[in-house]
């Protein structure tokens, strides 16, 4: 007969199956082929216990090297009927039976090289859940082994300290030496050592490091207030400068009493000053950029050119004293009256008649020198009395009352015209001689001499 499980061809008096321990027929308890079951299958679990690995793509093959399934699944179809094996039917044994001898097991360290895919290896450590495989054959493995703990690599541990400790040393070493300089500015500043106090201070105000912005401000403070006080108004405005900008106490309203001290000093005809303006020109101070030519004004109002600082001063109109300097230019207009005489004599008369509607000044040449000036109200007369004999030419200036006077050597500003006299025909000049008085008058219409318009500079 044959097994039912392995296939093996078993002797017609067995119960089990030497090969796989399976029981082929049952017996009763007691009796002596139960006994010898029972040590058969102590044997043959023995022997499996030893066979614990079997290499099926080793040892599952017929002996005409076809595979072991085809010839299990034969053996399996001529197993006999019996009790035991109700559902199989004996075959008739029309082909040679194959037996199949598993291979010896190997040691159970490793498996050998050339394992069947899919089969569990068996590694020290236990058994694993067992495989079967065509056959009946089973795989029976050990559970992989327990890993050991790694032992920590201390020199890493040691390096990875090491770099902690160098962060936090460069990390700590410039708060301890800004520490250091704190103490050292501290000590400075009670010595009265102020200009090295202050160069640690503003170090460390830079870094907001305690107080230390607190000190340099009073520093500061100190040295533009006894700078302002020795008169020294340039080097008092660079410190107020600075502390302007970080709104220390009354800072702003001591740079603006210097500013108005440098406005009076250019005012006073310092214009020296004008370098103090350029600290207020480097912060933007309000006005600053108005000073250079409101120094402009104040020389062209002192050389005696009223218009041309009239113009400076109306155009700065709003800064400082800019608007009562541009009244100061403006001059009451004279009576009709010489305002210039050379002081050559002789034995000439000149008189000049202005217009009904318009003032006129007349500048009167002899040879191109100016013997005399005149102001003559509107139709009034003026007259240059004992004047050298020779060839003379007038130039005058004329306006209404609503022009400003600005003096004789701006006259009527932009605002009054300008002519030449043609005194003979179309010449500018006319002998006069001694024992003469001579008359003109000026825009009456017929018998009026002729004229050319000029500028302000031209007559």
């Amino acid at each position: 007969m044959f097994c039912t499980k392995c296939g093996k061809q078993l002797p017609d008096s067995a119960v089990f199956c030497p090969s796989c321990g399976t029981a082929v027929r049952k017996v009763s308890p007691g009796t002596p082929a139960a006994a010898e079951t029972v040590e058969a299958a102590n044997t043959t679990a023995a022997a499996k216990e030893e066979k614990r690995i079997f290499w099926p793509e080793d040892i599952l093959h017929n002996r005409d090297g076809s595979p072991a399934e085809e010839a299990a699944k034969v053996t399996e179809e001529a197993l006999p009927a019996s009790e035991d094996n109700p559902a199989i039917e004996t075959p008739v044994p029309t082909q040679e039976t194959v037996e199949i001898t598993p291979a010896p097991s190997p040691a159970p360290a490793a498996p050998p090289a050339g394992a069947a895919p899919g089969m569990a290896s068996a590694p020290a450590g236990g058994p694993v859940p067992q495989q079967n495989y065509p056959g009946g054959y089973q795989q029976t493995g050990y559970a992989a082994p327990v890993k050991k703990p790694k032992k920590k690599n201390k020199a890493l541990t040691v390096i990875l300290v090491l770099l902690l400790l160098a962060a936090a040393a460069y990390f700590a070493y410039p708060f301890a030496m800004s520490f250091v300089h704190y103490n050292q500015a501290v000590k400075l500043y009670d010595a009265g050592s102020y200009d090295e106090a202050l160069v640690l201070f503003e170090e460390l105000s830079e870094k907001e490091f305690r107080d230390s912005s607190d000190y340099a401000h009073k520093i500061l403070y100190k040295k533009a207030s006894d700078a302002l006080s020795a008169g020294e108004l340039k080097t008092a405005a660079e410190y107020f400068v600075k502390l302007r900008e970080d709104g220390y106490r009354d800072s702003a309203a001591q740079l603006d009493g210097i500013f108005s001290q440098m406005l009076g000093q250019i005012e006073s005809g310092n214009y020296d000053a004008l370098d103090i303006n350029s600290v207020f020109v480097s912060a933007s101070y309000p006005g600053s950029e108005n000073v250079s030519d409101y120094a402009d004004g104040m020389k062209a109002l002192e050389e005696g050119r009223n218009y041309d600082a009239y113009l400076v001063f109306t155009g700065l109109s709003g800064f400082a004293s800019a608007d009562s300097f541009a009244e100061k230019c403006i001059v009451p207009r004279p009576s009709s009256s010489i305002l210039y005489d050379s002081g050559q004599s002789g034995n000439v008369d000149l008189k000049i008649e202005a217009p009904s509607d318009e003032d006129c000044y007349a500048k009167i040449y002899k040879d191109g020198t100016l013997m005399v000036t005149m102001f003559v109200r509107q139709g009034e007369s003026c007259t240059a009395s004992s004047l050298p004999e020779g060839n003379y030419s007038i130039n005058v200036g004329y306006r209404g009352d609503s022009a400003n006077w600005y003096g004789p050597n701006d006259m009527f500003g932009d605002e009054g015209y300008y002519e030449k006299e043609m005194l003979s025909g179309n010449s500018y000049e006319a002998y006069l001689e001694n024992g003469y008085i001579y008359t003109l008058s000026l825009h009456i219409g017929e018998g009026s001499v002729g004229t050319e318009d000029a500028g302000r500079g031209d007559i």
